[in-house]
């Protein structure tokens, strides 16, 4: 089942784009939606790596979603007072982190590709399509390689941290794909998340389509 979707994803990834956009064509995506900002000197600093609480925030402008109170409760290193602590706080709700086993959030630390892909496939919501939960980091890569989110290459051997260009190409590709949301009943066992890939009766959702409403 799993397979057979992923394959499906791989052919509608492919269908939306006429080439793979480069890391400065999908920052300059990005920074249409205000998803990626770019610096005084017209630049997107692509080389540079991406904090934790960076990767947050523009994942949870992706999804339209950056209206939360922020109190500071959640992570022990992630104060009210923190800049971010809104769209991380918020990023709980929606799945798309836990934090660590201590507590804490490490918001200044260097996102790696690891966890930025592991962010990103829980944006779109693709890990609750499987009837087992996810293991960190093999289930979520494997995930977004079948998908063509990122290459077996670019995701390498080692956790090493996400640049600009990683993250931008990582959210950019991911904008085009179905989300799957809770959709009625299936396999008779009740709500469950559902592929919103416009076949079956249910309708087309992606990412962007809602960002360009």
């Amino acid at each position: 089942m799993r397979k057979l979707l992923c394959i499906f994803l791989a052919v509608m990834l492919l269908a939306s784009t006429c080439c793979a956009l480069t890391p400065e064509e999908a920052a300059q995506d990005l920074a249409k939606y205000g998803i990626m900002q770019g610096f005084p000197d017209g630049s997107f600093r692509l080389e540079e790596t991406v904090t934790r609480a960076q990767c947050v925030k523009m994942i949870m402008t992706a999804l339209k979603k950056t209206d939360f109170p922020g109190l500071g409760t959640f992570f022990s290193d992630v104060p009210k007072e923190h800049w971010a602590v809104g769209h991380i706080e918020g990023s709980i709700g929606e799945g798309v982190i836990i934090g660590f086993p201590d507590g804490t959030f490490r918001p200044e630390e260097s996102v790696t590709k690891y966890q930025a892909i592991k962010m990103v496939v829980c944006m779109l919501k693709h890990d609750a399509l499987d009837i087992k939960p996810f293991s960190y980091p093999d289930d979520y890569t494997d995930a977004a390689i079948d998908v063509k989110l990122v290459t077996e290459e670019e995701v390498g051997t080692q956790d090493a941290p996400a640049s600009r260009g990683f993250v931008a190409r990582l959210i950019s590709k991911a904008l085009d794909l179905p989300v799957a949301e809770l959709y009625g009943l299936v396999h008779g066992t009740g709500s469950d998340y559902v592929l919103m890939n416009g076949l079956y009766g249910r309708p087309l959702k992606t990412l962007r389509k809602a960002l360009d409403q």
